[in-house]
């Protein structure tokens, strides 16, 4: 089955307009899916529109199906906007949790709200019976403009919550017990995202049932917003509603990068959320990546980093995009680089999704909860639903390390999701393999865990040290250059670094780097490891990684110490594969169930063209032979060259920046791809 991307459409003019511009793109570029908007933005200004203007909507979707539906063309409705659709008719507004109601956004508790909007909806969808709706990603509670990233707390939402807890809580109280983290607040935290999911699912259930009325045919697609974990993790509650009992549930999943810069740096966390849902959610819904670059030129995201996402977004299990190549203007086909990239990769697109029906994501377990929200402290003023599981997304991805979010051995686990998990999740993790970053290991050992992290942990280290060195340890031998950058100095940094350190005192664990002052002093351990009694190998970094983009982080050396780390947390057994020596290099490796065969990308980050790569593989892959994709869709064997190493390959050819490369290993005993691989793991 092809991929069968759909792209969102403004009629800027009139239906015939739009009819001849979706006709050239579907001549031009073999695009035969569009979504008109509306009713716009600028309902934000006049306010909550009339029944007129869905009607007028309506008309046009029915004029641009008559047209094009003879050639194979189906054109479909987004609802833009939906719950921010302007003030009107004193509608009950969202209320964030700094008391502040939104002016252009309304309660789906609110009655008189439910019944003109899915009036409106019915009315549009009776005239232009579109093949599919999909609602604007502020079709949420707690992403609205001035409420502080946090809601609703509207009256009818804190006598719902009465209701559910069998106590009052006013705004006030529940921002004072919201604003620390305790078992207390940490509960009613869950309890008050529930009900904020049950909310949008009970609209969404309204709005299926309208639908339904008219169109029953007519799918319904949740755009998922960025919040939608902060609103109960509403994913696919809201979508199963929309689907109802007679069409597929459907979700675009977040991912994209508006007004970006163009660097390749952000997309393996940019894409971990996508990741997650793709892993996690119902095998029968079909997934779309939000293949956006707003504003929608190449000024502000070259067509390269929509290839590169779009290749990681089916790497980590999506089935389709929502492809945003056209401007909202009036000639929306004036950026052609977005249409021109997906000519050319369509082939290979529709090859590489084909080819990884059965496969799954091997490499370390992040852990993601969707729930970690609920352990961060709210900031009334500004809070931004705190999850910290992208920071080792962007470690790990960076470096050239796969990962995923499935039950892994060994797990990733930092920041404040570690709130969340219960005593036996936590104990189960660290009876495995478990690195943790410094705030992760002093909500451990707070928790009554020390004993299995082998340290002691005493407070918050001040700024005294200037760099991290390896411990003179055998481990490290081999390792050329003993220093690393830290730029914990209190008057010097430089773009993200974090200053974040905990005390640590190595007890039983072995400390593998040291923090140094001024005179090259030891200060304490920078990360450490240990056996517990469990059996579990535990390593901890002594700083915080969330939004740390320092150099201590991201050099060589770390990069190393970080690979070594993990084949020792996974019992001396290194990973199916991982990048070694160069910066900045992603990959993503999948496996099928019998582990014959595995898919492999490789993404240059970067924006230097690479000569080769080298790949350190697990023995397991020794007799495959060794496949790479071509844009014909093809798979053509390939020799890989020797790296100069005894235990590696090399990738041939140039990896240019963000131009994911493909590659595919078929275990065959007759044919070895190398005859140097490793015959064992390193140890720490």
């Amino acid at each position: 089955m092809n991929i069968n991307p759909i792209l969102p459409f403004e009629m800027f003019t009139n239906p015939q307009q739009a009819v001849r511009e979706m006709r050239i793109i579907k001549r031009k570029y073999g695009i035969k899916r569009f979504m008109l908007t509306g009713p716009g933005q600028a309902v934000r200004i006049s306010g909550f529109p009339s029944r007129e203007v869905f009607e007028r909507i309506g008309d046009a979707l029915s004029y641009c199906n008559e047209q094009l539906a003879p050639e194979g063309v189906e054109v479909g409705w987004w609802c833009s906007p939906s719950l921010s659709s302007g003030d009107g008719r004193g509608f009950q507004n969202i209320v964030g949790i700094n008391g502040v109601a939104c002016p252009i956004s309304s309660c789906p508790l609110g009655q008189q709200f439910v019944n003109a909007f899915t009036e409106n909806i019915k009315t549009l969808v009776a005239r232009g019976k579109p093949f599919m709706i999909q609602f604007e990603d502020d079709y949420e509670l707690s992403n609205h403009p001035q409420i502080g990233g946090f809601g609703c707390f509207c009256p009818l939402h804190l006598e719902k919550f009465s209701q559910q807890t069998g106590k009052y809580y006013s705004r006030e109280e529940l921002a004072e017990i919201f604003s620390s983290v305790t078992a207390e607040s940490t509960s009613l935290r869950q309890l008050w995202s529930k009900m904020g999911r049950d909310t949008m699912t009970g609209l969404s259930q309204k709005i299926r049932f309208a639908v339904d009325e008219v169109r029953p045919e007519t799918r319904i697609c949740l755009c998922q917003p960025g919040c939608c974990d902060l609103d109960g993790d509403m994913t696919e509650h809201v979508a199963r509603a929309f689907a109802g009992k007679n069409t597929q549930a459907a979700v675009r999943l977040y991912g994209s990068a508006y007004s970006h810069t163009d660097s390749g740096y952000p997309i393996p966390s940019m894409l971990l959320h996508a990741m997650y849902s793709a892993e996690h959610l119902p095998k029968d819904f079909e997934l779309f990546y939000e293949t956006d670059s707003f504003p929608h030129t190449r000024y502000f995201s070259s067509a390269a980093f929509l290839e590169s996402s779009l290749y990681t977004a089916f790497a980590s299990g999506l089935h389709d995009s929502l492809l945003y190549a056209a401007q909202y203007l009036d000639d929306p086909c004036e950026e052609k680089g977005y249409f021109n990239m997906y000519k050319e990769n369509r082939i290979r697109f529709n090859a590489f999704r084909n080819s990884l029906k059965g496969f799954n994501l091997d490499g370390c377990q992040i852990i993601h909860r969707p729930d970690a929200c609920c352990g961060a402290p709210v900031d009334k003023d500004n809070y931004a639903g705190r999850n910290d599981s992208r920071a080792w997304a962007d470690i790990l991805g960076r470096n050239g390390i796969p990962f995923t979010t499935r039950k892994r051995h060994v797990k990733m686990l930092n920041g404040l999701t570690a709130n969340v998990m219960s005593d036996l999740e936590l104990k189960d993790a660290l009876s495995g393999g478990l690195f943790l970053d410094g705030e992760a290991a002093q909500i451990l050992y707070n928790r009554g865990f020390a004993e299995y992290l082998g340290i002691k942990i005493g407070g918050m280290l001040e700024p005294c040290f200037s760099h991290e060195r390896l411990a003179e340890i055998p481990e490290f031998a081999d390792i050329k250059g003993r220093f690393m950058y830290n730029r914990n100095l209190r008057f010097k940094s430089a773009g993200f670094e974090s200053g974040t350190f905990i005390k640590i005192e190595t007890r039983s664990a072995k400390a593998m780097t040291y923090l140094v002052g001024a005179y090259a002093e030891d200060i304490q351990p920078g990360i450490t490891c240990f056996e517990n009694a469990m059996g579990g190998r535990v390593a901890v970094l002594a700083g915080y990684i969330s939004s740390n983009y320092s150099s201590n982080i991201f050099n060589y050396r770390k990069k190393e110490i970080i690979r070594r780390i993990i084949t020792w947390l996974n019992k001396d057994t290194i990973l199916a594969a991982t990048l070694i020596n160069s910066a900045n290099e992603h990959l993503m490796f999948n496996v099928n169930s019998d582990r014959s065969e595995a898919i492999f990308t490789v993404n240059n980050l970067s924006s230097d063209i690479i000569r080769g790569s080298d790949v350190l593989f697990n023995p397991e892959w020794n007799d495959s032979t060794l496949f790479e994709l071509k844009l014909n869709g093809e798979w053509k064997a390939i020799k890989p060259l020797n790296s100069g190493s005894h235990d590696t390959i090399r990738l041939p050819g140039l990896f240019k920046p963000m131009k994911i490369r493909i590659f595919k290993l078929v275990k065959n005993p007759s044919s070895k791809i190398h005859s140097c691989f490793a015959t064992s793991g390193s140890n720490v």
